[in-house]
């Protein structure tokens, strides 16, 4: 919008009024929507405070040097900016409108603190000389690059497998001064001097401004603010987000950018219009690079947050933190369709939560038995995870809704943490079936040898396959895997391959429910399970010998 002298001329009373401390409650939010939506208005703002405050200064004329007025312009931004986001969490709630013009928000605009008068001023000349000035600052000062150099702004607080630019890196100390970083790899864990605390993924461009204040210019991050850093900002090269004490993830790219917000809440403003949008936990917006804005599914996943990165930082000293981190990476899978952890919820004790993506709360498994209680929770690999104990016919058993996208017909990788009974057969660990008829697959192991099962209604064939282990299972925890290509069948014991078998056969998908711990809800003893499952998952592809080691290897109690 071309600005013209009428425009500076009302913009520069409005800020006089504002710093005398006589503006009215009415000019007062105008000034307010001018320092909301005009990025011109905001520069305009610093250089007419900048200058009253050199005029008015008493005895002598207050000279700055461009460092010190690039820094006192980054404060008075964040101070207009922080105003504003303190302004949007004490203010009523109100209904808004996304595609509709500039939203009104009122906010008082922070008096000048007072001075003590020296000397006498003419108002009119104060003003005329400010106005004049401002203007032809804001001139001169629009194509000016700020110096990169500026104060510690904030720390490295940890990094994980982190590789920086040799040109854009932090220096020794950790300590990070205003400018540009560039993470090539890896994570790093960075504390800004205000207070937020962000994990940023490489590879990412970014460039700190202030403590409160950065841009990312590609890359992700997670960032969680408290309440005492309300109005953290991050720019990208589109948007604008300011923080409203809240935990989200930022995305930016050359196509545009992601906001996804996973507690709390954000305003988000679009650099190449006047809208504001809200962006609430468990809801993800994206920004084109063409300024149009649309929802899209929150995504946790997408980042690395906080938790994640803590069991990435620890996998080195805990077996435990290093299976958290496992579990992040295979829920990232898009072939993971089943995926139960056996992690209690002490509000549901009845619910075995499913923890794959595709198929989610939509295959959460109902834990039954016939004395209707669910007091077959135990102590898992660790002391910190749970594990349900399976005792034998009625004990008790899972089962779910039939779901399309976990009854698999092609190739197929199941995998388990079971602890067997050593005084009972073992039985079926999961089965994707109808009781009595179709089986999509199943995966059973006793003592001594394992089963993979798949029976087709429709041409009353069973595809029914064992092998030996070769010798008793030990006690204690052990991990069972098999996997089918609809040729080639696969049996895994410890991350071991144990026998390849040939078996071409490809019964058609039929949509079924899945039962964890008996085959069916029917009582033979054949069916049910023995012993203690702690995990199970399964993918809709095959996974290698290397895969199926790492997945042992990562969720393999021991070092504590």
């Amino acid at each position: 919008m071309s600005k013209t002298d009428h425009y500076y001329t009302h913009l520069g009373e409005l800020i006089l009024e504002s710093l005398e401390g006589a503006i009215t409650e009415e000019r007062s939010a105008e000034l307010t929507g001018y320092l909301k939506n005009d990025q011109t208005a905001i520069i305009y703002y610093r250089e007419f405070v900048s200058i009253y405050s050199s005029l008015t200064c008493p005895d002598s004329v207050c000279m700055n040097s461009d460092e010190e007025l690039h820094a006192d312009a980054e404060q008075l931004d964040l101070q207009v900016w922080q105003a504003l986001a303190q302004n949007e969490i004490d203010a009523d709630p109100v209904v808004i409108e996304e595609q509709n013009g500039r939203d009104d928000v009122t906010r008082s605009v922070v008096k000048a603190p007072s001075r003590q008068k020296v000397r006498e001023y003419s108002k009119l000349s104060i003003y005329t000389a400010i106005i004049s000035s401002a203007a032809l600052v804001l001139v001169l000062l629009l194509p000016i690059i700020l110096p990169e150099s500026g104060p510690t702004v904030a720390f490295i607080d940890t990094e994980v497998d982190a590789e920086w630019h040799e040109d854009a890196r932090p220096d020794g100390s950790g300590d990070i001064a205003a400018g540009d970083l560039q993470l090539l790899e890896g994570l790093a864990r960075i504390r800004m001097a205000g207070g937020a605390e962000l994990v940023l993924e490489g590879p990412a461009q970014i460039n700190f401004k202030s403590a409160d204040s950065i841009s990312l210019n590609e890359g992700k991050l997670t960032a969680h603010v408290n309440r005492d850093a309300v109005g953290f900002i991050v720019d990208t090269p589109n948007t604008r987000v300011l923080d409203l004490g809240t935990e989200f993830g930022v995305e930016a790219r050359n196509t545009g950018c992601e906001v996804h917000v996973f507690d709390g809440e954000v305003a988000l403003y679009p650099s190449n219009g006047d809208q504001k949008f809200s962006v609430k936990a468990g809801d993800a917006k994206r920004v084109y690079s063409n300024g149009s804005v649309s929802d899209v599914r929150a995504d946790e996943l997408a980042f690395v947050t906080e938790n994640e990165y803590e069991a990435r930082l620890r996998s080195g000293e805990s077996s435990y933190q290093r299976w958290l981190a496992l579990k992040y990476e295979l829920q990232r899978d898009p072939d993971l369709v089943t995926y139960y952890t056996f992690e209690k919820d002490d509000t549901s004790p009845g619910l075995l939560q499913n923890l794959a993506p595709v198929t989610g709360n939509d295959l959460d498994g109902k834990i039954e038995n016939k004395g209707g209680s669910h007091d077959g929770w135990v102590s898992g690999r660790w002391p910190q995870k749970s594990a349900i104990s399976f005792t034998g016919p009625g004990s008790r058993w899972m089962v779910t809704e039939r779901n399309q996208s976990a009854s698999i017909s092609g190739p197929v990788t199941i995998w388990s943490w079971i602890k067997v009974d050593q005084d009972n057969p073992g039985g079926v660990i999961i089965s994707n079936r109808i009781p009595g008829g179709h089986c999509n697959y199943r995966l059973a192991v006793t003592l001594d040898y394992m089963e993979f099962l798949r029976i087709s209604t429709s041409n009353s064939y069973a595809d029914r396959s064992f092998t030996n282990l070769g010798s008793e299972l030990t006690q204690g925890w052990h991990f069972a895997a098999v996997t089918h290509d609809n040729k080639i069948l696969r049996f895994y014991l410890d991350g071991e391959l144990v026998s390849s078998q040939k078996h071409e056969y490809h019964p058609p998908a039929v949509k079924c429910r899945t039962y964890v711990g008996q085959h069916n809800s029917g009582d033979e003893k054949r069916n049910d399970f023995y012993g203690t499952i702690g995990e199970v998952g399964v993918f809709k592809r095959v996974l290698s010998d290397r895969e199926i080691e790492s997945i042992y290897l990562g969720g393999m109690p021991g070092f504590e």
